[in-house]
Parts: structure tokens; sequence; C-alpha cells
């Protein structure tokens, strides 16, 4: 009977609630509740119907249960702005413990409201940043955009330090204006794993586990993700021996816009780049022996650096690129660099066939 007490004292109470912030915009709050910081939380946020937002508290990893306002749950019924869809933010504030969100299937076309932006904070704000493992899942959510004023249409996750999992899936979000961001997700300190799938987001992307100080093993994979408009993707893992997989990138290509830009940082970091359409990708891999492949790259420029470290090995096939650029790397293909005739400090620009075929050696070095 204590143990069990002891199992239930875990799961941490969680308030919810609405409130008006103007302009005809509700933002529905979900945080700890009073004397509950730092406990352990799990919740759950769905859209029942066209009106209707149901919050659960769910169970946590020691099997105890998260209460929404004392209950096992509070639904929410959303009304119009006079005559108009309303804007709803979703903002959930659950600071230091073992978090778990799980916010989906807000993707109905209903005639009530719509969700203007999400914002999930589950790190330690105190200034400690104490480690934890955090969880926070999204799926099956579309976010838009509101007015030239309130542009928002943006998802941002941040987890913090510690071991987290955040996980994306089927959304779609939307904001006016591009560079405000159309997803954002960091992950601090921590052997972090994150997935985006099937999404399609039209504003800028950018996504960090770590510093570049840190050592942890950080493993990312994004498969079949649009960027639309005038928008770039930036993936940042920091320190370690680091996993990605990056497969159905689409971006537009729009003058400056649609790069792609990933830095591995250090590490033995291993990975692969396929399938990808960008105005430029850019592929920095940092110290340490690491591993890239590449196939089906369709882009303007093609920036590849291997860096610092020993036994660097970079394939390659099937490239439609106008420019490409690479330096830092042992092997090509299987191939010492010196078969590509890397050799001399000078960088310098090729230009790489359009076509299938087996590309001709490298007549200048790209070698540092």
């Amino acid at each position: 009977m204590e143990r069990l007490e002891e199992r239930q004292m875990m799961a941490g109470d969680i308030n919810a609630y609405i409130s008006n912030v103007g302009y005809g915009i509700d933002t529905l709050y979900i945080e700890e509740a009073a004397g509950q910081a730092g406990r352990d939380n799990s919740v759950f946020v769905k859209q029942m119907s066209d009106n209707t937002i149901r919050v659960p508290g769910t169970s946590n990893a020691d099997g105890s249960i998260s209460l929404i306002n004392g209950k096992q749950y509070q639904d929410f019924t959303i009304t119009k702005d006079g005559s108009n869809i309303r804007p709803m933010r979703l903002d959930v504030y659950l600071g230091r413990g073992n978090d778990t969100v799980d916010v989906r299937d807000f993707n109905r076309d209903g005639g009530t409201f719509f969700l203007h932006n999400v914002s999930i904070n589950v790190r330690d704000t105190s200034g400690a940043d104490v480690p934890d493992q955090d969880s926070v899942y999204v799926s099956y959510v579309n976010v838009k955009g509101y007015n030239n004023d309130h542009p928002a249409g943006r998802i941002g996750i941040s987890t913090g330090a510690g071991n987290d999992l955040v996980s994306v899936n089927q959304v779609v979000a939307e904001s006016p204006y591009y560079y405000e961001g159309a997803l954002g997700i960091g992950t601090g300190a921590g052997a972090d794993r994150v997935e985006v799938y099937n999404s399609t987001l039209y504003g800028n992307v950018g996504i960090g586990t770590g510093l570049a100080t840190e050592n942890d093993v950080d493993d990312l994979k994004m498969v079949n993700v649009r960027v639309v408009g005038d928008s770039n993707l930036d993936v940042s893992l920091g320190g370690g021996n680091d996993t990605f997989s990056f497969d159905r990138i689409t971006m537009d290509k729009v003058g400056w816009f649609g790069k792609f830009s990933f830095d591995a940082g250090a590490g033995n970091d291993t990975g692969s780049i396929k399938n990808v359409t960008a105005y430029s990708v850019k592929a920095t891999l940092g110290d340490g022996s690491d591993t890239l492949a590449l196939d089906y790259i369709s882009a303007q420029e093609m920036d590849l650096q291997g860096q610092g470290g020993t036994g660097d090995k970079l394939s390659k096939k099937h490239i439609t690129v106008d420019k490409v650029f690479e330096s830092g790397w042992e092997t090509i293909n299987g191939l010492p660099a010196l078969k590509y005739g890397l050799v001399t400090t000078t960088p310098t620009l090729t230009t790489t066939p359009k076509s299938t075929a087996t590309p001709k050696l490298a007549t200048t070095s790209l070698r540092r």
C-alpha cells in the first residue's frame, strides 16, 4: 500500500483553462497545478468535434495518472468570434519532470475554430536545466496563420536536457510570413530522438538536438516532408556520435530560398540524404570519422564537408546538381579522394553532369 501511494505521488496534477488574449483569439493553457512543479505529467489534447477540445490526463511511466482540474478529463466548448471562425492557440507549459504531451486530430474542416499556434514547453526553466525524459507527439494537426498582425501558423516544441523523444506526423503548418517559421524543435542536451514524417510546412523549419560542446547520441529522421515557399530547412545535431536519415524532402527552388542545411557536429556521425529537391544542399559533418550517403539529389548547388577527423566516407549517386563543392573526405564512392583529384589546398567549384552516368574524375582539386 505504501509503495502504491508513492507511485501516485509522482504524478503531477494539471490546470487547463481558456483565456481570451484579444483580437478574437482564445488560448488553451495547460500547465502544472499549484504545488505540483517538477512532478511527472502526462496529458492528451484532442479535438473531439467541430467545437469541442478534450484534455484527459494519461498514465505516466510508473502507472500513475495526471488529473486535469482535479478530474480525469476536461472538455472545452469553443464558440465562434461573432460570425467568424475563432483562431485558437495551444500553450502547454509543464516544466521540469518526465512529461508526456500528445496532441492530435486537429485537422477537421469545421466552422467554429482553427488552431492558430502551438507551443509545447516541457523543459526545466529554473536555470538548472535538470535532465529528464520528455516525450512529445504531434499528429494529424493543422495550424494556420491568422492575419498580418498575428501571423503565427507555427508549431514550437522545447524539451530541454535529458533523453527526449519528439515525434511529428501528418502536420500542416501555414505561416502567412514564411520567415516566421512553421516548425521549430529544440531538445537540448541528452540522447534525443526526433522524427518528422508526412508533413507540409509553409515556413522556415529549424531543428536542434544539442550544442556543439555536448557528447550525446542523437537520432533524427525526416521522411516525406515538404518545405514550401520562401523557406529554408536548418538542422543541427550538436556533438556526439549521431545518426540521421533524410528521405523525400521537397523544397521550392525560389531564389535564395529553398536551402537545405545540415550540421551533424563533432563525433562519429552516420546517415543518409536521399530523394531531396532543393535550391541548395549543404551537409557539414564536423570532426570525427563520419559516413554520408547521398542518392537522388536535385539542386542548383551542393556543399559537402567532411571537415576534421579521419576516415570520412562519402558515397553519392543519381546527383543532378549544377555546382558541387566537396572537401575533407578520405574516400568518395569507395575510392581514395586522391582518385578524384582532391589534392590541392584551394577549394574550387566543379560542375556535375546532369545525368545518371558515372561522372568523370575532376581535374582540379577540392581538397583543403
